[in-house]
């Protein structure tokens, strides 16, 4: 899995509003699987 940060602004106000983070992976397991990881805990 790989983790990011992204942010849009040029004032400390713009970016905290827009920050976001992204992930994107691979799962080998079943969709049931991967939700009971997600999930809430």
């Amino acid at each position: 899995m790989r983790l990011g940060i992204g942010t849009n602004g040029t004032t400390r106000a713009q970016i905290r509003a827009n920050a976001n983070v992204n992930a994107i992976g691979q799962f080998y397991g079943t969709v049931q699987e991967l939700r009971a990881v997600l999930g809430p805990r």
